[in-house]
């Protein structure tokens, strides 16, 4: 049997390194942590594609930002491609981000393609260039991207090939993309909306926009509810906060379908 071990070897090479996680970003909140990596010290997994899903204003950007904060805690380099031209960037410098351009990138690309080709542009470099740096790289939102077919089509004009343009475009591109992010420390976080489909009669009528493409290549995908508003007790109209549920509706890297509440 040893000889016939060597010979596959021989013929295929040796093993694949460990797909364990090698290290996390911390989420800033210690359950968050737990019920994403199973550790109160974890946070999200380096090296992984993660979807964070949810209503307006249930605080995905927060925890992108907070995701992006950390990378620059490890000597990385943090990408924000805006499709929603609405990030505040001093309110994530009030945060702790760093603007410095040789550790923050933002860009607002026009298309969809455009978006991927930054984003396989930067993980080839660096992979070339410093495999072990880290990377995140935030893409807000799938729901806001378009695709060239549609910047192209005429108002009124649209037809299923437009409307299928972007789940298409998720498919090839996170196929492509998954292969470079696996093998190093770059981490790439989507963010997506939830919307109703009125096709459903019966079930969840839940959806997010892009196609299952998301679904399929990510190893963590996190769902955001708000739960209720928390108001000043001086003052019952005052808003002061929000409580958040958060569930791991996929998980590959701890135990999926947990959850827990916190406050933004």
């Amino acid at each position: 049997m040893v000889d016939v071990m060597a010979e596959i070897y021989k013929q295929i090479g040796d093993s694949d390194y460990n797909q364990d996680v090698k290290d996390y970003l911390d989420t800033g909140l210690k359950n968050l942590n737990m019920i994403v990596s199973g550790k109160y010290d974890g946070g999200w997994p380096v090296g992984r594609i993660i979807e964070i899903y949810g209503g307006p204003s249930s605080g995905k950007t927060l925890l992108a930002t907070r995701a992006c904060i950390e990378t620059q805690n490890k000597g990385g380099l943090a990408v924000f491609l805006d499709f929603e031209h609405a990030f505040m960037l001093s309110r994530a410098v009030d945060l702790g981000l760093n603007s410095d351009p040789a550790l923050w990138i933002y860009k607002q690309p026009e298309t969809a393609e455009k978006g991927f080709k930054m984003i396989e542009l930067i993980a080839q470099t660096i992979r070339a260039k410093h495999p072990n740096k880290f990377v995140t790289v935030v893409v807000d939102s799938i729901a806001s991207m378009v695709t060239k077919a549609e910047m192209e089509t005429e108002y009124g004009d649209d037809n299923m090939k437009t409307r299928l343009s972007l789940p298409m475009c998720m498919s090839v591109n996170l196929k492509n993309l998954n292969k470079v992010v696996s093998k190093t420390n770059i981490t790439l976080i989507f963010l997506n909306q939830t919307r109703d489909n009125p096709t459903v009669i019966y079930g969840d009528k839940e959806t997010q926009p892009g196609g299952n493409a998301t679904k399929f290549f990510a190893s963590v995908r996190v769902k955001l509810s708000k739960t209720g508003k928390i108001k000043n007790p001086e003052n019952e109209k005052e808003i002061i906060g929000e409580n958040v549920k958060a569930m791991t509706v996929k998980n590959k890297v701890f135990e999926p379908f947990k959850d827990t509440t916190y406050i933004t």
